[in-house]
């Protein structure tokens, strides 16, 4: 289902089979390690090609799979595909990677735009949540990067003026969302493990 947030499409939708996404999860959870290199403490896969990187056909099918149901309901002739490079059959660059975040775990606020010069952007972000207690774990916070800091609480009773949205979602749930908008994950306050599976979506290059 695609919603409006700050005047951009966000697409949360429930996957086919959990139990199979799991099983991916749980083929990776070995890879998992104090191998971040962004603002965050939590624990993660290597993004690309490694040894540490996550691996699974399963999974990157599936995320790209509603990825571009997403496009559809847009009506958007894109075909989106997780493949950093222009090469189609290309093995190593698919830009995946897991979280798991334990308790006093968080993630600062980011976008998932590299602002490098020459450098492919992404055009979509994803968050896949294949264990999370919604009583329980961190928060998905998106922060609204549309508006300056207004001190007037009654404009904050429109969505587009609030400053952050929480959004809520089960396990199970695919979050896809715009890679410029800025979000973070609150901080894991109980001893239940949250494990997430992220990643990037780029234009796939149309053969002539």
């Amino acid at each position: 289902m695609i919603s409006n947030l700050y005047g951009f499409p966000i697409y949360k939708v429930q996957v086919n089979d959990k139990s199979l996404m799991m099983k991916e999860v749980n083929a990776n959870i070995h890879k998992v390690g104090d191998l971040s290199v962004w603002d965050a403490n939590c624990l993660t896969t290597c993004t690309r090609d490694s040894d540490n990187a996550f691996k699974s056909d399963y999974v990157k099918d599936e995320v790209t799979k509603y990825a571009n149901e997403m496009m559809k309901e847009l009506y958007l002739n894109l075909d989106l595909t997780l493949k950093i490079c222009e090469t189609k059959n290309c093995l190593t660059c698919d830009d995946i990677w897991m979280n798991i975040y334990n308790k006093g775990h968080s993630q600062e606020m980011h976008s998932h735009l590299l602002g490098i010069p020459d450098t492919r952007e992404p055009l979509f972000s994803f968050s896949y949540f294949a264990k999370y207690d919604p009583k329980l774990d961190a928060k998905f916070v998106f922060i609204n990067h549309t508006i300056p800091r207004i001190d007037c609480k009654e404009l904050y009773k429109l969505p587009s003026f609030v400053p952050e949205t929480q959004i809520d979602v089960e396990e199970g749930d695919i979050l896809i969302f715009p890679s410029f908008l800025l979000h973070r994950v609150e901080e894991q306050k109980s001893d239940h493990q949250r494990i997430t599976i992220s990643g990037n979506f780029y234009e796939q290059v149309k053969e002539k």
